[in-house]
């Protein structure tokens, strides 16, 4: 009987010695996490945050909380008999450089079974280029950018070659998961975040018939919500200089014709 009745106190000790954690887990701008999993360490016992990035566990007061979310850095926190904590998660910019968008959202590169090619800012913006069709120009197996050469003139776009030959052959365009009916040249390369180009009917088959051609999608930058505000500049110059070297040029027919009759003569003696 002496054993029954300290093997029922041990869980009601065991219990007691559980307090009720609550806390809040944010990101660096200070913006709540939606959905991210707060664990105990060693254990099972866990939850996740709700809309407001709130959570509620009952845990050992010595324990390890482990907050981990897609995206970002999982983060261990020693409770240490606090009640009320708050954590900030820091984004993991190797993951995300591992990311790339789809027709339906986003997606690891390693679980892709289309041909997706994708390119961020800093590729975009290292390029001292006047439009986006020539910023990607070089940058993406299959895509190919036809430059008529004139200044200011618009580029064209082709995915894998022509696929007809009644058509413009022109990929559809997807600007922040809307479809752009403008042209790709009129979009600043500076307001764009990431491109991504599905190049196959794999990877485009959600858009139809419509992504035949191809599909660019675009990612725009988005200003923070929160902080300080933040303004940046860039610009661009050269210059044009004529050769220090003056060239003769025929000024009339009948030099040409003097200089053509002697090339005849020397070639002839040659």
């Amino acid at each position: 009987m002496m054993v029954c009745l300290i093997g029922m106190l041990l869980p009601m000790c065991m219990f007691a010695q559980q307090i009720t954690v609550q806390g809040v887990v944010k990101d660096q701008t200070g913006e709540t996490v939606i959905g991210a999993s707060v664990m105990e360490k060693g254990t099972t016992n866990g939850t996740i945050t709700g809309i407001d990035g709130d959570f509620s566990l009952n845990m050992s007061p010595n324990g390890t909380l482990v907050v981990s979310f897609v995206g970002y850095k999982t983060q261990e926190v020693q409770v240490k008999g606090q009640k009320q904590l708050q954590v900030v998660l820091s984004e993991d910019a190797e993951m995300l450089d591992e990311v790339v968008v789809i027709g339906y959202g986003t997606m690891k590169k390693s679980d892709l079974t289309g041909a997706v090619s994708s390119i961020g800012n800093k590729d975009i913006k290292d390029s001292p280029v006047s439009n986006l069709g020539q910023a990607i120009q070089g940058k993406i197996s299959g895509v190919q950018i036809v430059d008529a050469g004139k200044p200011g003139d618009n580029v064209s776009i082709k995915i894998r070659g022509f696929s007809s030959i009644n058509a413009k052959n022109d990929p559809l365009i997807i600007v922040d998961g809307a479809p752009y009916s403008g042209d790709i040249n009129n979009i600043n390369p500076n307001d764009v975040e990431s491109m991504t180009v599905l190049k196959d009917a794999a990877s485009n088959a959600l858009y139809g018939a419509r992504g035949a051609n191809g599909v660019i999608i675009i990612t725009t930058k988005r200003a923070n919500m929160s902080g300080e505000a933040k303004v940046t500049f860039d610009a661009k110059w050269g210059a044009n200089t004529r050769a220090l070297q003056k060239y003769e040029v025929i000024d009339n027919p009948g030099m040409y014709y003097e200089m053509h009759y002697r090339a005849i003569i020397i070639s002839q003696r040659e």
